[in-house]
C-alpha cells in the first residue's frame, strides 16, 4: 500500500500543474438550424422558439465575428457606410430594420426600427417593434422606466432604450437601441 501511494505521489509530482483548456467559442448558429436573431441589452443572442437564448454575444466582439453570427441567422447586410454621431465616428452595417454600430474594429451598438417585418426580431420574452407599453415588463423583471423627451415617450428596459408611438398604455414600440448608437 505505501508503495502504491509513492508511486502515485511521483507521478502526480511528474505531471506538473494542471493547464487550463482554451474556452470553446460558441458555435455560429444559423437560421436554416431553427435559430433566430434575439435582442439583449448588452448585445444580441440566438435561440430556437420556445427555448432559452444560446449563444450570446456581447458588445466588444470584432466587427467579423458580430457579422459572421448575424449574416448566419439574417443574411447579407444590404447597406454599409459611416456616420459622425456627437463628435464620434461610427461605421454601420444594415440588415433590414436592424443596424449593428461599430467603432474601429469593435462592435458596439445595435438599433431596430419599425415595421417589424415578416421576421421580427424580439426578446427572448417577445419584445420588440409593435410590442403594447402594457406589455413592457412584468413581475418577474425589471420594471421598464419611461421619460418624456422632444422626441416623444421613450423608455429604458432591461439595458435596452426604445421609443413609443402613440399615447398611453395602447402606445407600441417603434423603435429600440442598446449600446452606441447613432440616431
Amino acid at each position: 500500500m505505501r508503495k502504491t501511494w509513492i508511486m502515485l505521489a511521483a507521478v502526480a509530482a511528474l505531471a506538473g500543474p494542471a493547464r487550463a483548456q482554451p474556452a470553446e467559442p460558441d458555435p455560429v448558429v444559423t437560421a436554416r438550424a431553427g435559430y433566430e436573431l434575439r435582442l439583449l441589452g448588452g448585445g444580441l443572442t440566438a435561440g430556437q422558439r420556445g427555448l432559452h437564448s444560446f449563444p450570446v454575444f456581447m458588445f466588444g466582439i470584432s466587427r467579423s465575428e458580430a457579422l459572421q453570427r448575424v449574416t448566419a441567422l439574417r443574411g447579407r447586410a444590404g447597406a454599409a457606410g459611416n456616420r459622425t454621431c456627437g463628435g464620434q465616428s461610427l461605421n454601420f452595417a444594415r440588415f433590414g430594420t436592424m443596424t449593428l454600430w461599430f467603432r474601429g474594429n469593435r462592435w458596439v451598438g445595435w438599433s431596430l426600427t419599425g415595421p417589424a417585418g415578416r421576421r421580427p426580431i424580439r426578446t427572448e420574452w417577445d419584445v420588440g417593434i409593435g410590442t403594447l407599453r402594457s406589455e413592457i415588463g412584468d413581475d418577474d423583471r425589471e420594471q421598464p422606466v419611461f421619460r418624456q423627451t422632444s422626441r416623444g415617450t421613450e423608455f429604458t428596459f432591461d439595458g435596452m432604450h426604445g421609443l413609443l408611438a402613440g399615447r398611453g398604455r395602447l402606445a407600441r414600440i417603434a423603435s429600440l437601441w442598446a449600446g452606441v448608437t447613432c440616431r
